[in-house]
């Protein structure tokens, strides 16, 4: 019994000191730095994160900015913010997986009448650095009253000191998720 209790002590003491040693190392050694994620969830309101103000927060303003605009963007189908907000090699993924450059996307913005109503709701937005993810989930009212719900997830990069979205993904208006 006792060999048994020194065997699992040294083993312990090997262990913590491997770590140790790996830790110290790689501090000392290893030049890549990770950046903690800035994460800010917006549900309804316009504002930031409770007791502050939006303005207050550099890229979270600006992604805020982008999005606050994209619902009358998309329904009075313009074309030019479309363009200003979508990098030129924006892909869009629909819940069945079709893709979609910005051009096809702007040509689908078309097709759809000007009387539906879009709403976004339920905006998060996850930071890192010069890239950022930001989830949503948009509804659209047609004039006889039916409604469609889908979430959604953007990739973000800022390029030239502003941000642009590079790719969208729909998913099913399901709530299991």
């Amino acid at each position: 019994m006792r060999r048994l209790i020194l065997r699992i002590t040294v083993a312990a003491l090997t262990f913590a000191f491997g770590v140790l040693i790996t830790t110290t190392v790689n501090s000392l050694f290893n030049s890549e730095v990770t950046m903690p994620p800035q994460q800010f969830t917006v549900l309804e309101s316009l504002q930031g994160p409770v007791g502050h103000d939006r303005d207050d927060y550099g890229d979270y303003a600006a992604l805020w900015r982008l999005y606050d605009g994209y619902e009358d963007a998309q329904m009075r189908h313009d074309h030019a913010f479309f363009k200003r907000v979508e990098a030129e090699n924006y892909v869009m993924f629909d819940s069945e997986g079709t893709r979609y450059t910005r051009d096809e996307d702007l040509r689908l913005l078309d097709s759809d009448p000007k009387t539906i109503k879009y709403k976004h709701s339920d905006l998060g937005f996850n930071i890192y650095g010069d890239a950022a993810v930001v989830t949503g989930r948009m509804t659209a009212t047609d004039p006889d009253g039916s409604v469609e719900s889908w979430k959604w997830v953007d990739v973000c990069l800022k390029r030239d000191g502003r941000w642009q979205i590079i790719s969208t993904t729909q998913f099913d208006y399901d709530d299991r998720f």
